[in-house]
């Protein structure tokens, strides 16, 4: 069965509204990137900075005898911690740049193109590594995101051999 085609205006005016949505997803993804790299950055600044020192300032040597001996207690931040927190912030930040190509896409009227659909899938690949931590909804996103990507898949190769057809 097939669709039934849009008229022109309808299809301008969908046009349209994709390329409105494209700007302003792409000025949003461009201002949070400009406000969250310098953050991680400095983030992982001074967790190096952290992770220098010989001897953390935190560290307290126990004189007393627990389980057997001598223990360190150390009352730091826990840099590991850190540092995977980080490596978060920078799955953030490579999500905000494909979600910013993703609606740079829209704006272009780049819609059904290999490029969109490859970045649709790495956007819910990400969701899942990020959903990893139990987090229900981030795996269900990211599911549909990289289902919804190879249906994107799907529909520029229909799109390509109608156009070859023509």
């Amino acid at each position: 069965m097939n669709p039934l085609p849009l008229s022109p205006s309808i299809e301008s005016a969908i046009q349209s509204k994709i390329r409105k949505i494209g700007k302003i997803g792409r000025f949003i993804c461009s201002c949070l990137l400009v406000i969250s790299a310098p953050i991680i950055f400095i983030y992982f600044l001074l967790i190096s900075i952290s992770s220098l020192q010989t001897i953390p300032s935190g560290m307290i040597y126990r004189a007393t005898v627990e389980l057997g001996g001598p223990a360190f207690h150390y009352s730091g931040p826990a840099v590991g911690g850190l540092f995977i927190i980080g490596v978060m912030g920078i799955f953030m930040l490579g999500g905000l740049w494909i979600m910013r190509s993703l609606f740079v896409q829209f704006t272009r009227d780049e819609i059904f193109t290999q490029r969109t659909a490859r970045l649709i899938k790495w956007i819910g690949i990400l969701d899942l590594l990020s959903g990893c931590n139990h987090d229900l909804f981030l795996l269900l996103s990211g599911l549909f995101l990289l289902a919804f990507g190879w249906v994107m898949e799907l529909a520029v190769s229909l799109k390509q051999e109608q156009d070859f057809t023509v």
